[in-house]
């Protein structure tokens, strides 16, 4: 069976890259309303090039709220999905290659979206192909769950388990880990605050941190009048040293301009990054700036999200379990002008995280330091037993085509599997393997491409007898 798998994947890799590369040139990026559509025309655009690419392979498809596609053989009954989305993050600047153009060398592809999470969705595709191929008679169908909103929260997701229901073995391709059985609780809330303008001197005039909430950013800037670049290096360096942010300091005709140069990552492993924009408002805390609304909320921004706080604790969580441990908290986005700003951040809490001991603990903090919060959802915590029958069987496939025991874990960073009851997420690529998710030059080695759309075959095979 195997060896008639590889065949047939190799036969049709050609064809499968240039499907995924029509996908990649999409700068799918989730924009709530924009466009009259649900979340741009970009993400609508994405959905439609993979109805396309479903239909010349012959699938049943069908389009739900200009949101979500499902892909079915049709006429069988499905026991068994696949949860894929079609949205990604911004591409960010650094990269080697055209960010929405597939390039594909020797040994890998690269571009947005070819790990997280196009390239899984095209392999899913290409899987369900391959075994109605190689085995017309197997009784079931399975199923593959397309949306455009995994990165800002799921929403296509929520609502679509709102009128129907999931079949009872679900998994997504959407983790950097083997198997993940368990995901943080979330709470995500944005936070703003006003003030009259001022013209008191010093004062931060500007401040422009990252662009997504799921992402450390790398980069970060502010506009700083009555200080010069001789008096802030000093102050500048000492952050520097301790953060390995990099600021550059430039005197203009508006006032000091400082730009922090940090390192992304994605939010699951945020220890892979350096968050220029906490680096920033830490410094920026230090300066001997004058009263005013833009300094008080600078102040109470460095002293809620402190650079080297990674679990909350100046928020007041405490909150841990021996299954997910610490809350991991980082702020991820900011823009302050001179009369109010807006930011949000990203935080994540255990297994036994309640509205009580985490959502309102944070509330409170925020508040007490004067910012609107605004009116959001906490996303309980997601947990599979390891004993649950979708987590054994599924590592023994992963160890049939990998060769390897996978390991089984819980996870900071969410899936479209934390919304469905008993779903589970697997891995993409090599355990070790950094494919840059959320980051520049975001690639994927096509031995672990040619692995997933067997593993993803297998799976079907398995659960659709």
């Amino acid at each position: 069976m195997r060896a008639l798998l590889q065949q047939w994947i190799a036969h049709h890799r050609s064809e499968l890259l240039a499907d995924l590369a029509t996908l990649i040139e999409v700068p799918s990026v989730a924009r709530p309303g924009a466009d009259g559509l649900p979340y741009g025309r970009e993400c609508r655009e994405a959905l439609s090039r993979a109805e396309t690419i479903a239909r010349k392979l012959g699938f049943a498809t069908d389009v739900w709220d200009d949101t979500v596609l499902t892909v079915e053989w049709g006429g069988r009954d499905v026991p068994f999905c696949m949860l894929c989305h079609l949205d990604v993050v911004p591409a960010g600047d650094g990269w080697a290659t055209d960010p929405f153009r597939l390039t594909v060398e020797e040994d890998c592809i690269r571009g947005r979206g070819v790990t997280d999470d196009k390239g899984p969705a095209v392999a899913a595709l290409y899987a369900m192909a391959a075994v109605r191929e190689l085995w017309p008679e197997l009784r079931c169908s399975p199923r593959l769950w397309l949306g455009t909103a995994e990165e800002i929260g799921s929403g296509d997701m929520k609502r679509w388990l709102q009128s129907h229901a999931m079949p009872p073995y679900v998994i997504t391709p959407d983790a950097t880990d083997p198997l993940v059985i368990g995901e943080s609780a979330k709470y995500r809330p944005a936070i703003s605050a006003a003030w009259e303008r001022s013209q008191a001197l010093p004062r931060v005039t500007h401040l422009q941190g990252g662009r997504v909430r799921n992402a450390i950013p790398a980069a970060a800037e502010a506009t700083v009048a009555g200080l010069t670049a001789a008096q802030v290096q000093p102050l500048a360096d000492g952050w520097t040293e301790k953060t390995e942010v990099v600021f550059t300091l430039t005197d203009t005709p508006d006032g000091l301009h400082i730009a922090a140069h940090g390192r992304g990552a994605h939010i699951g492993k945020p220890w892979l990054g350096r968050n220029a924009q906490t680096a920033l408002t830490g410094l920026l805390a230090d300066l001997p700036l004058a009263d005013g609304g833009s300094t008080r909320a600078v102040r109470s921004l460095a002293k809620l999200f402190p650079y080297d706080d990674p679990h909350g604790e100046a928020l007041g969580l405490t909150v841990s379990d021996p299954i997910m441990g610490r809350c991991r908290v980082n702020a991820t986005t900011c823009t302050l002008g001179e009369e109010g700003v807006v930011c949000q951040f990203d935080s994540r809490g255990g297994a036994n995280t309640t509205e009580e001991n985490y959502a309102r603990i944070i509330d409170k903090a925020l508040r007490s330091e004067g910012f609107t919060v605004e009116q959001s959802e906490m996303d309980a915590a997601h947990y599979v037993p390891p004993t649950a029958k979708i987590v054994e069987d599924m590592a023994a496939l992963y160890r049939e085509v990998r060769g390897m025991d996978p390991a089984i874990v819980s996870m900071v960073a969410g899936s479209y599997a934390h919304f469905v009851e008993g779903a589970i997420a697997v891995g993409r690529a090599e355990p070790g393997v950094d494919c840059r998710i959320h980051k520049a030059d975001e690639w994927l080695p096509l031995a672990d491409l040619d692995r997933l759309v067997e593993l993803l075959a297998l799976s079907i095979v398995h659960f659709c007898e």
